[in-house]
């Protein structure tokens, strides 16, 4: 998903001849704001000769269909539309429903890079088959990193007899993710869970930390 910036120039007096169309473009702002992609919009004031609309989508053709079917913009309100990218680097975290319950992706940008933090408590992944769920849900987002919580594993993943690690860790590979695990791992007694966690840190792959910011940073060097 993409930031982009939609800004009018209107024309004199905008505050006062837009009265017959408001409530048609609120209309329109409100059902894209629905969908997710407008997230902010208003006029910009001293004086009111802009308005800017933010929107969070896919790519820049459903802002200009937006702006192309914006009462504003056919009745002749609006003198000249732009759609610019936006690059943002701050304040662009944000909180998706999975549709798994207790479930949702909190999404992290750190230095451009795009990092999906599953949060909640419930266990979520007990299977291989569940991190394939919870990756259809990050489908056309681009992530590639991912945070998880020790208690969203199934208490198997940290008896490496269970080959449950194994099947979830491979899958990690296959499909090409870099992932932290976010606990506090030295309650296990297990050597063979020591020296695993030991050896995923030294690597690339999967990193097993004691807070979110830690994960955070090292998937933004990974």
């Amino acid at each position: 998903m993409n930031y982009y910036a939609l800004f009018y120039d209107v024309v004199d007096d905008f505050v006062n001849r837009r009265a017959p169309y408001r409530a048609e473009h609120l209309r329109l702002a409100q059902a894209a704001h629905d969908r997710g992609e407008l997230l902010l919009g208003g006029a910009l004031s001293d004086p009111a000769d802009r308005a800017l609309l933010i929107f969070h989508t896919a790519d820049r053709a459903s802002v200009e269909d937006f702006a192309r079917h914006d009462p504003y913009v056919r009745q002749g309100l609006v003198r000249r539309w732009e759609v610019r990218p936006w690059t943002v680097v701050i304040g662009n975290e944000e909180v998706h429903n999975t549709g798994r319950g207790a479930v949702d992706i909190q999404m992290h940008n750190r230095r451009g890079i795009k990092i999906a933090e599953v949060v909640g408590e419930e266990v979520c992944l007990r299977s291989g088959q569940d991190l394939l769920d919870l990756l259809s849900h990050l489908y056309g987002t681009e992530v590639e990193r991912i945070v998880l919580r020790e208690e969203q594993l199934d208490p198997a993943f940290f008896d490496l007899r269970t080959g449950l690690a194994g099947d979830i860790t491979q899958k990690f590979v296959n499909y090409h993710l870099k992932v932290a695990i976010v606990g506090q791992f030295e309650k296990y007694s297990s050597k063979a869970l020591a020296d695993f966690i030991r050896e995923a840190n030294q690597g690339k792959q999967l990193f097993f930390t004691a807070s979110v910011s830690e994960a955070l940073a090292r998937l933004a060097i990974a």
